[in-house]
Formats: structure tokens, sequence, C-alpha cells
């Protein structure tokens, strides 16, 4: 309906219309990315509401410098880490040595769908959770990470490399769950 720059300019004027069609046009892919750092539906909620009000209140700093949607997520991302940082979840910081990966094979990931990965990525704990989140989907470094959360970066290897490990058994978990069911399925015909 309207180009991005007449939504920037109406939004500016502090036009509903601009701000709701605005809100439209982002909302799907802002709540998704605060699924995958809250610990429910709710919180998910919040976040992006309080997201969009600071992404409103800022916009007129947005220097057409690379993607609108892009300044957006980096608008919400901040507020989410203000938020956990407020929070002060507890990252515990484990020895790199005394982790074993396991190999889950490259097949069993690239069948997965997307939605399934996601959703075994909400059910890491909230610290493993936020990293995971920073370093693989939103690909901050870990001295990036330290600085954000206040943690060591060391911290922040330790708990991405303990993410992993869990993630690997929830997805090897899933797919063993997943082959009982076709096997029996199979069965029955």
């Amino acid at each position: 309906m309207f180009s991005e720059n007449e939504l920037l300019a109406g939004c500016l004027k502090n036009s509903r219309i601009h701000q709701k069609a605005f809100y439209d046009k982002y909302a799907g892919k802002m709540y998704a990315l605060c699924l995958r750092y809250a610990n429910d539906d709710m919180e998910a909620e919040d976040y992006l509401q309080e997201g969009f009000m600071k992404v409103y209140d800022n916009l007129a700093k947005y220097r057409n410098e690379g993607s609108l949607e892009g300044w957006v997520r980096r608008v919400i991302v901040n507020l989410i880490l203000q938020k956990l940082r407020k929070k002060k979840q507890k990252l515990v910081d484990i020895a790199q040595e005394n982790i074993v990966v396991a190999d889950t094979g490259s097949d069993i990931l690239s069948q997965m769908a997307a939605t399934e990965l996601l959703e075994l990525i909400r059910q890491l704990p909230a610290g493993y959770r936020t990293i995971f989140n920073l370093y693989v989907l939103e690909e901050y470094s870990h001295k990036d990470i330290a600085k954000e959360l206040g943690i060591s970066e060391g911290t922040s290897k330790s708990q991405l490399s303990r993410a992993r490990i869990i993630l690997q058994k929830m997805v090897l978990k899933h797919e063993s769950i997943k082959d009982i069911y076709y096997e029996r399925s199979r069965e029955n015909r």
C-alpha cells in the first residue's frame, strides 16, 4: 500500500494509519525474533510491543543506511538485550574441555522444518538460548556478546558450546521420536 519512504515519513508525522501499516509490515518477522529470546508467548508479545514503541520513538534516528527492516531488528534486539541484562540471567560458565559434541549428521538438520528447529531452540534454557540466538542467528561475535551481556568471552563461548550440545541431543531425540512414529505408521498399513 505505502512505499517504505511513505511509511517512514508518515510515521515521523505520527500518522496512525502509517504507524499501523508500518507495524503490519514488520510485526510478523519481529515477533518471530522476539519468540526466539522469550520464555513464552506473552513475554514475546511484551518485547514486540515495547520494541515497536522504541522504534517509533527513535525513527528519526534512522539514517537510510542499510535496510529499514534491519534497523528495526537491531532496535528490537537491543531492547531485548537491555531487558535480559536487567533480569541478570544466570549464565553458567562451564569448562570447554568437558564438552563432547555429538555428530548429528547434516541430513537430520536438513530434514527438519525451520519451525521445528526454532521450537527446539525455544526450549533451551534462557541463557543458552540468548547466546545461541545472538551468535548463530544474529551473527554477533563472542566479544560483542560479552560486552552486551556483561560476561566474559569465555562464558559466551562455553554457553554457546553447551547450547549446541543440548540442541543436538534435542534434535536426536526429536528425530528418534519421528522415526518411531514413522515405523509404527508403516506397520499399521
